[in-house]
């Protein structure tokens, strides 16, 4: 058998890990430079495009990858899926993810000290 290409490791990889990975965590996992690991991750992003009904995209969110599902799809998952977020939460939530990545101290001046 031989070694599966890069893309398909990768999917493995994040798919596994359940989790946002950066560019230099794949890098040193697989020990490939970035530039090689970057485009592996977009040949992988072609694929997973180029698949009829699929129910998955790979985000760039920030510098790190990660496979989730399509947002229209989203309200299919149930309950039990979705991340449970206290509704006074969600102000700060959405601060830190615009800003990212900011010191608790912007946040406490956006927010006071409630924060």
């Amino acid at each position: 058998m031989s070694d599966p290409e890069l893309p398909t490791v990768l999917e493995a990889i994040l798919f596994g890990s359940g989790r946002s990975m950066s560019l230099e965590e794949l890098s040193e996992m697989l020990g490939e430079p970035k530039g090689v690991i970057h485009v592996g991750l977009s040949n992988l992003r072609k694929r997973i495009d180029q698949r009829e009904g699929g129910a998955i995209q790979l985000s760039d969110v920030s510098g790190r990858w990660i496979l989730e599902v399509k947002p229209e799809l989203s309200s299919f998952l149930p309950e039990t899926f979705r991340a449970d977020i206290p509704q006074r939460l969600l102000p700060a939530a959405a601060l830190i993810a615009y800003h990212q990545p900011m010191a608790q101290s912007q946040l406490v001046d956006m927010l006071g000290q409630k924060a």
